[in-house]
């Protein structure tokens, strides 16, 4: 976990008890890094199921909230669903964070 900048978190929107394992991962995670020093993103893959969905997106995003996750985001991986959209919204955070660096003197 050290050293980490991001994290994402993936869970199946398929699958009820995806969301609810995640727990125990969260709880790691913040025992091992320090809040501020990285960005969580919680992570429904499998939108293009919306027919066997079993997390909403509500108690998905209640669940960010609660667990202090900075983005909420639902992909799909087989159907190139908001993956671009999501690795570039992380990435500019990223850059929003790092710390300016000095301008070299010629």
């Amino acid at each position: 976990w050290r050293g980490r900048h991001a994290v994402l978190m993936v869970y199946d929107i398929a699958d009820g008890r995806d969301l609810s394992a995640l727990e125990d991962t969260v709880a790691r995670m913040k025992r091992f890094m320090s809040a501020g020093t990285y960005i969580p993103v919680l992570v429904g893959n499998k939108c293009d199921l919306e027919s066997e969905r079993q997390v909403t997106q509500e108690c998905a995003q209640e669940f960010a909230n609660a667990e202090g996750f900075e983005l909420f985001v639902e992909v799909s991986a087989k159907a190139n669903v908001n993956i671009e959209q999501t690795l570039t919204s992380v990435a500019t955070r990223l850059i929003e964070k790092q710390p300016e660096r000095p301008q070299a003197q010629a």
